[in-house]
């Protein structure tokens, strides 16, 4: 639901950008997260950064909370976009993803964006560089090192990405496809 993550206001981030990394989804070994931690525990100075995990699944009780990790459950997208909203990066560190669909919402949300090279949705909604970075999941110090730019960045560059990252969601968008297949239809 693009119009519904686009409800998330970038303006209100322009003067106190929120210092949180979210990752949403399954709590299951093919996204990665043991990865993520791995290399977020790497990271010596996380800047008050926070890396905040929503979602549910059986690793889930593997994942330890610490005053820099924060674990949640399972929320509703209204209740996702309040999360959005008090975050200032989202990340999907996926082994494999077909798709990826929190990738498109949360670049809707006008998020700056790491990901998995692994994900198909990052081939349109991300660009390397201009609105997030993207990493081989399977490439420890990569991951280590794309973290740790996004952690470095200025609140200018980190709201410069997330308009960028709303200006991306909009390649692909509900009128957009259903435009497209009655093109073909007709």
């Amino acid at each position: 639901d693009v119009d519904l993550f686009k409800k998330v206001d970038i303006e209100q981030k322009v003067d106190n950008y929120p210092r949180r990394i979210l990752y949403v989804g399954r709590f299951v070994e093919v996204k990665a997260l043991d990865v993520l931690i791995d290399a977020w525990n790497r990271i010596e100075d996380k800047k008050g950064w926070v890396l905040e995990l929503i979602g549910a699944g059986p690793l889930k009780s593997l994942i330890k909370e610490t005053p820099d990790i924060v674990i949640k459950d399972f929320m509703s997208q209204e209740n996702l976009i309040i999360e959005a909203q008090k975050s200032g990066c989202f990340i999907l560190p996926s082994r494999f993803e077909p798709w990826a669909l929190v990738i498109h919402e949360f670049a809707a949300a006008g998020m700056p964006l790491l990901c998995s090279k692994e994900c198909g949705a990052v081939k349109h909604f991300l660009i390397h560089g201009y609105n997030g970075f993207e990493f081989d999941p399977n490439e420890l110090e990569t991951v280590v090192s794309c973290l740790q730019r996004m952690l470095d960045m200025s609140c200018e560059e980190l709201i410069l990405m997330s308009r960028r990252s709303r200006e991306l969601s909009q390649r692909i968008t509900p009128e957009i496809v259903a435009t497209t297949l009655l093109s073909i239809i007709k």
